[in-house]
């Protein structure tokens, strides 16, 4: 002993209390709890450490799956940019596309070959494209109207074989084929003629007074230009002939015989007597016209 003082001492079995007595515990179990609480506030460390480590690979992850994300938008907007105007729109009135349709719904139908005449065409629709020579078909073209009466009415304009030629045909829905101005189309031309014209009844031509003005009488002898047109009228003489287009098809024993005037004879005499042919309405000469 120095100074008095014991050594090694077992003092496990003393007692200590932190609320003056009313609880105790020894050395011994103070001893153990202080050890228990260390091995608990390591262990929480440990926890604490593996904890900070998951969250930072979930960081890590977070980040990488932004990057990801990132880089899968930029992909797409490139391919966008690579594809351009989607393949519909950038079909439509093209070939091997679509039938395109303006704002008001209308169909769009541009020539689709090089701004030159009639090379091949300006712009064409084709029916029954897929036609085959070994099955009878034709083509149409369907409309419906209305004039609002509650009645909706469809015409058919049907194409189709006729003696080795193609034919045309309105339903008998059509009442009426036309200009829609009074005197605003011809029916045919000089060097386009139709050949056989069908009638039920016979053609109706205005002659009505309201429509017209008078300026003389042919009986008037004081109407001069009216004596000038008998003159001339006594100079030609009615012929007998055959039509050109009828003898190169039937030939001039078969070609039909017609009574009549040529147009340049009458125009010859009109000049004659002074007048102007072409004032003379229905006989003014129209001079046919080969197409080369």
């Amino acid at each position: 002993m120095t100074y008095g003082a014991p050594n090694n001492l077992d003092l496990s079995a003393c007692t200590i209390s932190a609320d003056g007595g009313k609880t105790s515990q020894t050395l011994a179990g103070l001893s153990q709890s202080v050890a228990s609480n260390a091995s608990g506030v390591a262990s929480a460390q440990t926890d604490a450490a593996v904890a900070k480590t998951l969250a930072t690979t979930a960081n890590t992850n977070v980040a990488s799956a932004q990057s990801d994300a990132s880089s899968a938008l930029t992909t797409a907007a490139a391919a966008q940019n690579a594809v351009g105007t989607p393949v519909q729109a950038n079909t439509a009135s093209k070939a091997g596309g679509y039938v395109a349709f303006d704002a008001n719904g209308y169909a769009l139908i541009p020539t689709l070959v090089a701004k030159t005449a009639w090379a091949p065409a300006s712009a064409q629709i084709n029916f029954n494209a897929g036609a085959t020579g070994a099955i009878a078909c034709y083509a149409g073209l369907s409309v419906n109207v209305s004039d609002g009466s509650g009645t909706v009415l469809s015409g058919v304009t049907r194409y189709a074989p006729k003696n080795g030629k193609l034919a045309c045909y309105f339903n008998n829905t059509f009442t009426l084929i036309g200009p829609d101005t009074d005197g605003g189309m011809d029916l045919g031309a000089s060097n386009m003629a139709f050949n056989n014209c069908y009638l039920k009844t016979a053609p109706t031509v205005t002659s009505d007074t309201n429509q017209k003005t008078i300026i003389g009488s042919l009986a008037d002898a004081s109407y001069v230009n009216g004596q000038k047109l008998l003159k001339a009228a006594d100079v030609v003489e009615a012929k007998v002939y055959q039509l050109n287009a009828a003898i190169a098809e039937k030939g001039a024993d078969t070609a039909r015989l017609h009574i009549g005037y040529i147009a340049q004879e009458w125009e010859a005499a009109l000049i004659s007597v002074g007048l102007d042919a072409e004032k003379m309405g229905l006989l003014i000469s129209y001079p046919l016209r080969a197409l080369l």
